[in-house]
């Protein structure tokens, strides 16, 4: 799975090594089975009526797993049409594998720090309206836009640049907050992030930007992936996941958000 906001921008970069497949074949790497690809704020380069080939994401995927002969199964998105209303909410694509069922997520919530509540509405709000928890599997992605709480803009550059040691962060990371107070996303499970807060950088570098009134723009944590094995099913369909890796990208400098990945075994039986 892969997670982007690109800012507006079009596809500038060769996606091989975000897709994990530079090395894939030389050491000998089992190719995965699907690739869910999840962008947010895409360029809305064509109209609605014209080709999908036609869009500079689109293509930029499909020239690297073209290659290797997978298929595109769906493409979904919004559209020009009421711009700001759809920049924010949900898309779900949902598919069965015997007889087990997966659900995955892309969403782009609320953003700026002092909007935690509306973020914690949008989820109650996506998960009331499409039933998401009834899957067998739920995996989850996007720029949830989940900030870092109580700590200072210096003191989070401190934290990354003199440290390299990022607990600090996550225990005032907003997501992670709400998930033990049972206010949104407390029936999913995440990998504990290993990585540097993937927002905000000046583009086209890996420097966070820190610009704003008194140094007042804080980096964060605001793209990840979640999954969820619905509990009411594992004893029945003997369903089982395993995350093998949770990553972000700090090569790719074209958006002012880093991508973030994550690889799953899944069991469907």
């Amino acid at each position: 799975m892969i997670t982007w906001n690109v800012k507006d921008e079009q596809c500038k970069s060769d996606l091989t090594q975000l897709l994990g497949l530079e090395t894939t074949g030389a050491n000998g790497h089992q190719l995965a089975d699907i690739y869910a690809i999840g962008l947010q704020e895409v360029p809305f380069e064509t109209d609605i009526t014209e080709s999908p080939t036609q869009h500079t994401w689109a293509n930029g995927f499909a020239k690297v797993l073209g290659q290797l002969e997978y298929v595109l199964l769906k493409r979904i998105g919004v559209t020009n049409v009421g711009r700001q209303e759809g920049s924010k909410g949900a898309l779900t694509v949902r598919f069965i594998v015997n007889g087990v069922s997966v659900c995955i997520v892309n969403t782009h919530l609320t953003p700026h720090d002092q909007h935690l509540d509306q973020r914690i509405d949008n989820y109650n709000d996506i998960i009331g309206k499409q039933n998401i928890l009834s899957d067998d599997y739920v995996l989850w992605m996007g720029d949830l836009n989940f900030r870092i709480d109580d700590l200072t803009a210096d003191e989070i550059h401190d934290t990354i640049i003199s440290t390299g040691s990022f607990a600090q962060l996550l225990a005032k990371d907003q997501l992670n907050r709400v998930k033990r107070e049972g206010r949104a996303f407390s029936e999913f499970s995440e990998t504990v992030p290993s990585f540097a807060p993937t927002y905000k950088f000046l583009a086209n570098t890996n420097n966070y930007d820190f610009r704003g009134q008194e140094r007042s723009r804080k980096p964060a944590y605001t793209d990840r992936i979640l999954y969820r094995v619905n509990p009411d099913m594992s004893a029945t369909k003997h369903v089982d996941l395993k995350q093998m890796s949770y990553k972000s990208y700090p090569q790719y400098v074209q958006s002012d958000h880093k991508p973030v990945s994550a690889l799953f075994l899944i069991k469907f039986q």
